[in-house]
């Protein structure tokens, strides 16, 4: 049997490969789409939290606050993205997708970027997916617990 070391590096090593492989798919997605991988992710952001200020989804995808600003302007330029006014403080604006945008992302964009997934797990008997979801929930809750508790 392996060790926990080698469990550990074969763990990694996959779960390297198979992040780059669905990064393909946001690649080829994307490409697809005439967006950039940046703007599809402002739009997924933007589908689970409309609303969002500039500032906030900024924080949330880890981008330079002039980044962020840059795509919003050319996503408000072509009709994707609109700004609204806080109505809390009308000296800020939310974000919020058109309604063909959230059609897109409520519509198209899960089933075109799971497709490679999806066809997988067509692929496996009911326990064999029951098993790779159980797999997957214990070693996202021992790593989880593991990190808070440092």
């Amino acid at each position: 049997m392996a060790s926990e070391k080698d469990d550990a590096v074969f763990i990694r090593q996959v779960i390297k490969s198979l992040s780059k492989f669905m990064d393909r798919t946001w690649e080829l997605e994307a490409q697809k789409s005439g967006l950039t991988r940046a703007q599809v992710n402002v739009f997924q952001e933007l589908y689970h939290s409309p609303g969002t200020s500039l500032k906030d989804l900024s924080a949330k995808l880890g981008m330079a606050h002039s980044t962020i600003s840059g795509i919003i302007d050319r996503l408000e330029k072509k009709g994707y993205v609109e700004r609204r006014a806080d109505p809390a403080d009308k000296r800020f604006s939310r974000l919020y997708l058109t309604e063909a945008v959230n059609q897109y992302v409520d519509d198209e964009l899960p089933s075109s970027l799971d497709a490679p997934l999806i066809a997988a797990l067509q692929q496996m008997s009911d326990e064999e997916r029951m098993r790779v979801r159980d797999g997957l929930r214990i070693l996202q809750r021992t790593l989880l617990s593991e990190g808070s508790s440092e």
